[in-house]
């Protein structure tokens, strides 16, 4: 029988909740039973639709030590940090107040606020069905270490932490975490382990799975990790440590070294809601079996939708500066609405007026609260390639990637005159356009350790002054510094309580 082994930093902490840490993977987790870890296994990506239903009752003492998940309305998955991390940064607009208010108002990441404990309670339990699948792997499969399972079961796993750590990582402080041993053994690291430790073993995990799925296949099914998927997964952590040259070679791998732009009128044909779209490298089905419905993606991101996004509540608007950045003629200036324009949704009802400027329609979900769930977009890929091209001093190849992908958007678009800052500030201009909603504000200005500005004026070049949107929040229109403390979540109050080794707390 197979037993949960912790850190000998950590023995002493969980003494003090029970008298044996002779506890196998069914003690530790009564909402799965060896069946239901068997079928996780043979689609272990289920996981990303994680949601409190499906949490609910189970006993993760290796990650919240027998804490209750939070009871909130943003637990939704994947999806929801998405929103968490967009509403963060300076591209979305609160034009009133609603749910993920208190992440886009900078207070709901105190230990004290259940949202703390939201992201630290979901990627640990990602991160642990990861390891039970990896357990079962081991356990039930000849020759497992070459097995797409237990590759696909890796790629989880090193996604979670790396989330966790790019979340909650102080400096060299990094956060606890659960690995498997080579007999099969749990193993919990209760302590702060260090930064380059955790983002070592990360690492491996991307780089394993890679390696493992590279030649493999996913028959079509873009809810299955393959390796394109993975080395995607490698380009979004070399771009973090700044390792460009990796990055802009991981980015490649991912688009199957053809560094070619997906049309955008395909791309942009379903509103970003259906995963069999030629531009999605990965995602999940959402159904009438597993939406979680108003609690979701599109009811908050969909301003067409009945959700909470819908005009009588909260639409999210674009950044007034950052929409007078997209160009005329690029056909991405749809994504935001003018506040005039005559709009009849896809109900056959007209919203002329019911809109504020600058929402945004980007994300359309026809299908009642079952749009799917896109976590991975080669156009995404793209991107990464330009930016870790331009950083690695492959401007050339930097340049043709850019004019590549904006040929389908802007057409007539030409990179010619742009060169150091200027050419460094139009990719990342060009990515925050594109990938609005999508998951990656916050992160990209920790990356490019810039300030985070929802206040300063924007200057058109023909010296036309676009005033921030921001504010209609008390205290939100603001600017934060570079390395703002705010910018990690704090571990919530809970587990610091329960593991006298998760110390110190983040400021």
């Amino acid at each position: 029988m197979k037993k949960i082994v912790y850190s000998l930093i950590g023995l002493v902490v969980f003494g003090a909740i029970s008298c044996s840490s002779d506890y196998t993977k069914t003690d530790l987790n009564d909402d799965f039973s060896t069946e239901k870890i068997a079928d996780l296994a043979r689609f272990p990506e289920a996981a990303m639709n994680f949601t409190n239903s499906l949490a609910a009752g189970t006993n993760n003492s290796m990650i919240t030590f027998g804490i209750a998940n939070v009871d909130i309305h943003e637990d939704f998955g994947q999806k929801a940090v998405d929103i968490i991390m967009d509403v963060m940064g300076t591209d979305i607009v609160f034009p009133s107040s609603n749910f993920f208010v208190y992440q886009y108002n900078y207070t709901a990441m105190v230990e004290s606020s259940g949202r703390s404990a939201l992201t630290y309670n979901y990627y640990g339990k990602l991160a642990h069905n990861a390891n039970l699948i990896i357990q079962f792997a081991q356990s039930a499969i000849h020759d497992y270490t070459n097995s797409e399972i237990y590759a696909r079961a890796l790629a989880l796993r090193g996604f979670a932490n790396f989330n966790q750590m790019r979340m909650l990582a102080w400096g060299d402080m990094g956060v606890n975490y659960e690995t498997v041993d080579e007999e099969g053994n749990l193993i919990l690291f209760n302590n702060r382990v260090d930064s380059n430790t955790v983002y070592q073993f990360i690492e491996n995990d991307f780089l394993t799975a890679y390696n493992i799925l590279q030649g493999g296949s996913n028959g079509g099914d873009r809810q299955i990790i393959d390796g394109k998927t993975a080395a995607g997964f490698l380009s979004r952590y070399y771009m973090f440590q700044k390792d460009w040259a990796k990055a802009q070679d991981y980015a490649s791998k991912a688009l199957g070294g053809q560094i070619k732009a997906n049309d955008f009128d395909a791309i942009n044909k379903d509103g970003f809601s259906v995963l069999n779209n030629v531009d999605n490298m990965w995602g999940i089905d959402i159904n009438g079996s597993n939406t979680t419905s108003f609690a979701s993606y599109f009811s908050h991101m969909d301003a067409f939708n009945t959700g909470y996004a819908n005009y009588s509540r909260t639409p999210k608007l674009f950044d007034a500066r950052l929409a007078a950045q997209i160009a005329p003629g690029d056909k991405r200036r749809a994504w935001v609405y003018n506040g005039t324009d005559t709009i009849i949704n896809y109900r056959g009802e007209t919203l002329t007026g019911l809109l504020p400027e600058y929402t945004g329609i980007k994300m359309i979900d026809k299908s009642a609260m079952q749009g799917d769930y896109i976590f991975m977009r080669s156009s995404e890929m793209m991107l990464n390639y330009i930016e870790s091209a331009f950083e690695n001093g492959d401007v050339g190849a930097a340049k043709s990637a850019l004019e590549e992908f904006m040929a389908t958007r802007l057409p007539g678009y030409s990179a010619a005159s742009l060169s150091g800052n200027a050419l460094r500030e139009e990719i990342r201009v060009q990515r925050r356009i594109e990938l609005w909603g999508e998951g990656f504000g916050l992160f990209d200005i920790r990356r490019w350790e810039i300030p985070l500005d929802r206040a300063t004026p924007f200057v058109m070049k023909d010296g036309t002054v676009v005033e921030s949107n921001h504010g209609a929040i008390p205290d939100t229109k603001v600017i934060y510094p570079v390395g703002y403390d705010k910018f990690r979540f704090q571990f919530p109050r809970s587990e610091i309580n329960a593991n006298l080794e998760l110390r110190p707390q983040n400021p």
